[in-house]
C-alpha cells in the first residue's frame, strides 16, 4: 500500500514538471527579452542577436530602444548675438545638448558690401555686449576713412571704404572688467584695370580700324573718338561687372585719337588709342 502511493506522488510530480516544461517551451524568446531592457554601453544588438531586439545605450531611458544612428556625435548650438557657438553631443531623442553661449563679454563686427571699388561706401556693423568701452581701427593698409565706434557698445554707420586695391582689415576691440575683446572683418577692393587698342593702327587714306576696350574695378567709363562713343552701364560696372566691347571706325583720311575715361570715387584712368593714316601714295 505504501509502494502504490510513493508511486503516484512521483508520477504526479513529473507530470506537473512536464507541463511546466511545455508552458515555457511555447513561448517566444523574444517575448521574454522585450519585457525588459537589455543595457549594454554602446552596442546596437542586444545579447540575443538581432531577433531579440535592438539594445539601447546604457545613458538612455529604459524604454527607448531605438536610439538614433548617430547618438554621442558631436553637434553644435544655435549662434549667439556674436556669431559664438556652443559644442555638445546627440542625445537619446536626437536633439543637441549644447547651449547657445551667453552674450556677455563678446564682440561682433560685419561690413558689407565685402568687396568694392576705390572708396566706395562701406557700412559697418559692430556689437559689444555691455562693455566698460570701445574702439575701432582700420583700414589697414589704408589709406580710407578711419573706422571709429565715437565709445558706442553697438552701432550701423556708412565709411567711406580703402582707397587702392587689396585686402583691408577692420578691427573692433570691446573692453570689459575680464579684459579685452576683439572682432575683425576684411574688405577686399578691387584693382582698376582699363585699356584701348585700334587694330590696325596704321591705314591708308579712307580705311577702317577696329578699336577694342576693356575696364574693371571703376564706377564710370566712356569711351570717345571720331565716329565712336559708348558709355558703361554704372549698376553693372559699380558693381563689379568688367565692361569690354569693341566698335569699327569709320573711314579715316587723317590720324584720330580714341579715348577711354574712367573714375572712382578717388581716382581718374584714361587711355588712348592712335590710328596713323598714311598719305595716298605713301606706303604703311
Amino acid at each position: 500500500m505504501i509502494r502504490k502511493t510513493l508511486v503516484s506522488t512521483v508520477i504526479l510530480a513529473l507530470l506537473f514538471v512536464f507541463a511546466v516544461l511545455l508552458s515555457y517551451a511555447g513561448t517566444p524568446a523574444s517575448s521574454a527579452i522585450s519585457s525588459r531592457s537589455v543595457e549594454v554601453g554602446v552596442a546596437t544588438v542586444g545579447p540575443a542577436g538581432s531577433s531579440g531586439g535592438l539594445a539601447i545605450p546604457a545613458s538612455c531611458p529604459s524604454d527607448l530602444h531605438d536610439a538614433p544612428a548617430n547618438y554621442g556625435s558631436g553637434c553644435s548650438s544655435g549662434p549667439n548675438i556674436c556669431g559664438q557657438v556652443g559644442s555638445g553631443s546627440i542625445q537619446c531623442n536626437g536633439s543637441c545638448s549644447a547651449g547657445v553661449p551667453s552674450n556677455a563679454g563678446c564682440a561682433s563686427l560685419s561690413i558689407s558690401p565685402g568687396t568694392i571699388n576705390e572708396g566706395n561706401p562701406i557700412t559697418i556693423n559692430w556689437t559689444c555686449v555691455n562693455p566698460t568701452s570701445t574702439s575701432g581701427g582700420g583700414p589697414a593698409p589704408g589709406p580710407g576713412q578711419s573706422f571709429s565706434t565715437g565709445g558706442a557698445a553697438t552701432g550701423n554707420e556708412v565709411f567711406s571704404g580703402p582707397e587702392v586695391g587689396g585686402s583691408h582689415i577692420y578691427q573692433l576691440m570691446c573692453s570689459y572688467p575680464t579684459g579685452n575683446v576683439s572682432a575683425q572683418s576684411t574688405v577686399i577692393v578691387r584693382q582698376p584695370t582699363v585699356s584701348i587698342s585700334a587694330f590696325p593702327s596704321f591705314l591708308k587714306e579712307g580705311e577702317t580700324s577696329q578699336v577694342s576696350w576693356s575696364a574693371f574695378g571703376v564706377n564710370t567709363c566712356e569711351v570717345s573718338g571720331p565716329g565712336i562713343s559708348a558709355t558703361a552701364p554704372p549698376p553693372d560696372i559699380a558693381g563689379g561687372a568688367t565692361w569690354t566691347s569693341s566698335a569699327t571706325t569709320p573711314p579715316l583720311d587723317a590720324e584720330s585719337v580714341y579715348t577711354i575715361r574712367c573714375e572712382t570715387s578717388v581716382n581718374k584712368y584714361f587711355k588712348q588709342a592712335i590710328i596713323n593714316v598714311v598719305p595716298e601714295g605713301e606706303e604703311i
